[in-house]
């Protein structure tokens, strides 16, 4: 089965579809739409991070707009899939400005921390940037722009070193041409394997569980 995100409109309401699942046999597959976890660009950024190929990440900013719900959530998503093992912990969520698109920082169990920066804007703003220890990693605009920065020695100041542009297809390409086909191939794949998707209800419920909380904080007095 394939669902567009979010699942649910709600934790219990994908509880309740995932109870349902189970019972089904055999077993049901169901893949969420979350399609940025089937798109080479991000899945390059995941190899970065676990592979420390620049070192240990040490903040991720991300930008959003067009509400929590509906664009938001792909970036919880991406944290999820990014730091699959890290639990994240809610330190500050804002409030009394637009409920829609409240900014928030979380931290995971690794101590890392996220600053999401929640926009009023009647356009798409979607970049996830990670700063690691020796470069920047930037997917802008969607997804549809690349940013590949690395440290280097400072031309001007000898013994210093600054972030330059770093002309590379490290990222991949980029845009969301491979999505669709490397979900459906995951999805048959799951079927034939009996395994889950990589998108499914349970790490759906996962970014729907820290929306419900993000905007309870957010519109409380």
């Amino acid at each position: 089965i394939w669902l567009e995100k979010p699942a649910a409109q709600s934790v219990l309401e994908i509880k309740k579809l995932e109870e349902y699942r189970s019972l089904i046999s055999p077993t049901s597959k169901v893949l969420v739409n979350y399609q940025r976890r089937y798109t080479d660009i991000y899945r390059s950024m995941k190899g970065f991070i676990s592979n420390s190929s620049y070192g240990k990440c040490q903040l991720v900013n991300i930008n959003y707009s067009r509400g929590l719900v509906t664009n938001g959530s792909h970036m919880l998503d991406l944290l999820d899939y990014f730091f699959p093992n890290e639990v994240m912990h809610i330190l500050w969520v804002e409030k009394g400005r637009d409920i829609q698109n409240p900014s928030f920082i979380l931290r995971l169990s690794n101590k890392l921390v996220i600053h999401v920066t929640g926009l009023d804007l009647n356009f798409h703003n979607l970049d996830v940037i990670i700063t690691f220890e020796k470069a920047r990693l930037s997917i802008i605009h969607g997804g549809m722009t690349l940013r590949h920065e690395v440290i280097k020695e400072n031309d001007l100041f000898d013994g210093y070193y600054r972030l330059y542009d770093e002309k590379t297809d490290d990222l991949r390409v980029k845009g969301f041409d491979s999505a669709f086909d490397n979900s459906l191939e995951n999805l048959i794949e799951s079927y034939e394997n009996n395994s889950e998707p990589l998108s499914n209800l349970k790490t759906s419920l996962r970014s729907q569980s820290l929306i419900e909380i993000i905007l309870n904080q957010s519109s409380a007095v």
